[in-house]
């Protein structure tokens, strides 16, 4: 009788030790959204701090030194104007220049968000770039 009580607890063991390993696999492994949900991004779901990070890929294109871009963290507080999916972002940015020196630049980006995934920099559209006053891309 003892042996049985012995043998059922180890297969119950056995069971909740599986049962907890195939949950923890299924969170790890679970996929939040599904490709299709990310891929069709609705214009009002874009938000003005979406548009900020798109503008820092824009930006880094014009910097002498991109890997040494610094937008201010997550204390960074652009100003960021939004008409339907056209975007004008108004921030700085700190950087090396092509002595080495770290410098302060302002920029404006404006933007225009065509479709699909948001964080994907070829669904959006840089019309003007203007950092420190001098036109850096488009701006026609």
């Amino acid at each position: 009788m003892e042996q049985n009580r012995k043998e059922s607890w180890n297969v119950m063991k056995w069971g909740l030790g599986l049962f907890i390993a195939f949950v923890i696999f299924r969170l790890v492994t679970s996929d939040k959204s599904s490709p299709t949900e990310e891929s069709h991004t609705s214009t009002s779901e874009i938000t003005n701090n979406k548009a900020f990070v798109i503008s820092q890929n824009f930006v880094k294109s014009a910097l002498k030194s991109p890997s040494s871009a610094d937008f201010g963290g997550m204390f960074a507080e652009p100003r960021v104007r939004n008409s339907g999916n056209e975007y004008i972002v108004n921030h700085y940015v700190d950087s090396k220049n092509s002595f080495g020196a770290e410098v302060r630049s302002r920029y404006t980006c404006t933007l225009t968000y065509i479709s699909g995934d948001w964080a994907d920099p070829n669904n959006w559209i840089c019309n003007c770039l203007v950092v420190d006053g001098k036109v850096a891309y488009g701006c026609n």
